[in-house]
């Protein structure tokens, strides 16, 4: 067809229009009625609303109100849902009144419907039906009235009626496809349809396709301003797009946005896939069209604006994700530029995981889930993550300080069974450690291979909580040993980085780094040390020297033993091989003991636990209060766990006394149990997943002390996640104060 043309009683057009557009037209009441001519003109609704419309009244003899226009291939009708909902296009030319427009109109009073097609041999015809209405956004804006047909144009509509309209992201017709997208077309599609007035413009032969008449990017657009544009991706799709010209001056196409609350973007899979919201408001563009678009190369910008009004951004020079096939992996993500700090590089590689769709790394939980957000997540995601106690395999990772400075660190999971981050490795030659205080402040090398972490963000992690040390060593001969200390911490730069906290040495290398203690750092430009010398020039290795060393770690790289003439200037540990050997590996690495903040809640950690209960007999007291102000105890005469190999086994746990009666009992000679670790004897849960609390969870609760705080009792829904002890409140009520105790006997 030529041209198409439905009309109605009243008229209108789009209803993004702003408030100098209603002053350039005339005002009329509720209709198109009073109109005097063909023309647009402001109509005030009985709602109040103010609406730009076009009134004819030339076509049929009398006012109609237009809700459809198509004249020309100039606009693209292949839109989704909510291009539909709002309307889009010319007034003077091809345009939709927009779903919620018409449904407003449609449910005021009683309308009559008209449409008008001429072909392009000059032939006119037309379909007039004597009631039309169409449903609210909650009835899918179903086509629920229409009238008696008349008309030389026969009656291609009547099969339509009761259906909802579909769009090519909203299948809501009845045919096992979606006829949208089957018909290229949105419309009130049965199954699937009759008529398909919002079809492709193809002209009198098939040939005039509107494919390749649109640009391909916001940057072929060249748009004078913000505002939705329609483009053509690559497979020849047309679709609306969001261009923004005012953040950076230059054009970008928003494949994301969140403003307010009033989205909800906790969605499923296919949502992700065909994307949600409003392009002038809060939407995803869609995964689909994501992996389309970044098929060319494409760069990544991510705007944003804290509560404070302080603007951040995060910026990379290369971006693409996989196709549905690949789970829409984040495949290609460039080099970093900013001053938001990297938090997606972290993600790089990952695939696309929503809470119906888990695609993550993490063991034993959706991320998504977890964290009410579909995303690339790794394990979880780089926000969540403060050390490396969460990292699964070895790798780099980044995490997140107090301070909100975000640090590329590399964890290690395999060399001592459990998550460690490394702060110095030597496995070559080829990383020269002979550097000034600057470069150790930053730190410098590869963490793949040689590297140093920097002083400063040492210090900063180091800080944060309490720490424990581990310094794994390999000679040339293939023997590996350890040294352990279950304190660890350095001063800031004022402090000179002093190794000022260093606990009791553990392991088969032997103790060279309890000399150490209290030390400041020192490199051959900055002589702290307490020798006439400067140590680390005199054994070529910056250290926390004393005068001078009993191990120099960062010494260099001498391959095995050396001669007196290189007397203690290897990567040297005194205690093992002497002052004259190199080792072929060095790592030293750290991990917090526990979590928490001492002066409020925290977790002492299991391997600090271990250590302290298994020196020296000690006793339990577990002291509660309710939110009454009641309080009670637990004491148990004895109380040890096992190591790390014995997975922290509750292994001594001996005569109770007290006055909340005995909930721990149950679960002696339990293995401890994290949501990642699932250690407990029942044999179709893991417990701390289920009733969200690390324990030595027997099969699975008596008391659950790690638990969820709850403030008191809790419904059923929640049975048994607060920090429980069964015997006194049962197992739906959670404490206000819980303190496990211990002391020598």
């Amino acid at each position: 067809m030529k041209a198409v043309v439905l009309l109605l009683f009243l008229c209108l057009a789009v209803a993004s229009a702003n408030l100098e557009r209603w002053k350039e037209y005339p005002l009329i009441a509720n209709s198109c009625q009073d109109a005097p001519r063909d023309g647009i003109y402001n109509i005030r609704l009985s709602s109040g609303k103010l609406i730009t419309g076009y009134c004819d009244v030339s076509l049929n003899g009398s006012p109609w109100l237009v809700i459809q226009r198509r004249v020309s291939v100039d606009v693209n009708f292949y839109r989704n849902w909510s291009a539909y909902q709002r309307g889009f296009g010319d007034l003077e030319g091809s345009f939709f009144i927009g779903l919620n427009n018409l449904n407003e109109i449609t449910s005021e009073r009683l309308q009559e419907l008209y449409v008008y097609l001429e072909d392009f041999d000059g032939e006119k015809r037309f379909a007039r039906y004597d009631e039309f209405a169409i449903g609210n956004e909650a009835n899918l804006y179903g086509l629920n009235k229409l009238g008696k047909y008349s008309g030389n144009a026969g009656d291609s509509l009547a099969w339509h009626r009761d259906m909802k309209f579909t769009t090519y992201d909203r299948d809501n017709d009845r045919d096992a496809r979606n006829c949208a997208v089957e018909f290229t077309g949105a419309w009130w599609h049965n199954t699937c349809h009759e008529s398909n007035l919002n079809g492709l413009y193809l002209g009198a032969s098939a040939e005039l396709s509107p494919r390749k008449n649109y640009p391909d990017s916001c940057t072929s657009v060249k748009p004078k301003k913000n505002g939705i544009y329609t483009i053509q991706l690559s497979n020849g799709q047309v679709i609306d797009v969001f261009c923004d010209v005012y953040l950076t001056g230059d054009p970008w196409l928003v494949i994301q946005r969140r403003t307010n609350i009033e989205t909800n973007f906790y969605r499923k899979w296919t949502a992700y896939q065909q994307g949600f919201g409003q392009m002038d408001g809060n939407f995803f563009i869609g995964l689909n069209r994501l992996n389309i678009l970044t098929n060319k190369r494409h760069e990544l910008y991510i705007y944003l604006v804290d509560y404070e009004d302080k603007k951040l951004f995060a910026r990379y020079s290369e971006f693409a994700i996989g196709n549905e096939a690949n789970l829409y992996g984040l495949n290609v993500l460039g080099t970093y530029s900013g001053n938001a700090g990297d938090s997606l590089s972290y993600h790089k590689n990952m695939k696309f995981s929503t809470y119906d769709k888990d695609n993550d790394l993490a063991y034993a939980t959706n991320c998504a889930v977890n964290f009410t957000g579909a995303w690339w997540y790794k394990n979880c995601h780089e926000s969540a993550a403060n050390s490396c106690q969460d990292a699964h395999w070895d790798g780099t990772y980044n995490i997140r300080l107090s301070t909100g400075k975000v640090v590329t660190v590399y964890c290690d999971i395999s060399l001592n069974g459990a998550p460690w981050l490394v702060i110095q490795r030597r496995v070559s030659v080829d990383v020269n450690f002979y550097r000034n205080w600057s470069s150790y402040q930053h730190g410098f090398g590869d963490l793949d291979g040689s590297f140093f972490i920097g002083l400063n963000n040492l210090h900063e992690i180091s800080s944060e909580k309490p720490h424990e040390l581990y310094i794994y060593l390999e000679d040339f001969d293939g023997e590996k040993r350890f040294a352990k200390y279950d304190e660890f911490a350095i001063g800031n730069e004022a402090n000179l980085y002093g190794l000022n906290k260093l606990g009791k040495y553990s392991g088969t290398a032997g103790d060279s780094l309890t000399g150490h203690r209290g030390m400041k750092f020192t490199t051959y430009d900055r002589d702290n040390d307490l020798n006439g010398k400067n140590c680390a020039i005199e054994y070529t290795g910056a250290w926390w020297h004393n005068n001078c060393h009993e191990s120099n770690l960062n010494g260099l790289y001498l391959g095995g033993e050396y001669g007196q003439n290189q007397f203690a200037r290897g990567n040297c540990w005194r205690a093992w091989r002497g002052h004259n050997y190199g080792y072929k590996t060095v790592q030293m690495m750290i991990r917090p003991r526990g979590f928490g903040d001492l002066d409020g809640s925290f977790w002492i950690g299991l391997s600090h636990l271990h250590e302290i209960t298994s020196e020296k007999r000690h006793e339990l007291y577990v002291y509660l209060k309710d939110f009454d102000g009641e309080q009670r105890f637990a004491r148990y005469d004895e109380f040890a766990i096992g190591n790390e190999a014995n997975l922290y086994g509750l292994n001594k746990l001996r005569k109770y006394s007290g006055s909340a009666g005995d909930s721990l009992d149950w679960h002696r000679s339990m293995k401890f149990s994290t949501y990642d670790r699932d250690h407990d004897t029942n044999s179709t849960h893991n417990c701390a997943s289920l009733f969200t609390g690390a324990r030595w969870h027997n099969n699975c609760y008596m008391s659950n002390l790690n638990g969820l705080y709850l403030s008191g009792e809790y419904g059923m829904d929640q049975l048994a996640r607060g920090c429980t002890w069964h015997t006194w409140r049962g197992l739906n009520y959670a404490y206000k104060t819980v303190q496990m105790m211990i002391r020598l006997i």
